[in-house]
């Protein structure tokens, strides 16, 4: 069974932020050992999906104080180790033409 969570996305830093591009998600309910992958894209809820391969974003983690970077210039299809975070937020998108979507799974 496929697990995953999907984040929404601004295509800049929201009102009043200097990098945070959306709202806090997590990756804690994941297995410790899974391989998350990162895909996104403009039309999630349409029938005819295609992934954005022309943005590319960072995530940092939210933490009182300078927020440290979890992964950074991911791709639509990057892959990466779960570190279990709660608080978690897309920051720095570049490349996005508007608001998009990002499906993280294992």
């Amino acid at each position: 069974m496929s697990q995953k969570v999907t984040i929404v996305s601004e295509k800049q830093p929201q009102k009043g932020q200097n990098e945070r591009s959306s709202n806090n998600f997590t990756t804690a309910e994941f297995s410790k050992e899974a391989r998350l992958t990162f895909k996104a894209y403009y039309d999630y809820e349409l029938d005819s999906i295609e992934e954005a391969k022309d943005i590319v974003f960072d995530i940092k983690v939210d933490k009182t104080g300078k927020d440290p970077v979890y992964l950074e210039g991911i791709k639509s299809g990057h892959v990466a180790d779960n570190t279990h975070h709660r608080n978690l937020y897309i920051a720095n998108p570049k490349g996005a033409t508007g608001s998009f979507t990002v499906e993280v799974s294992i």
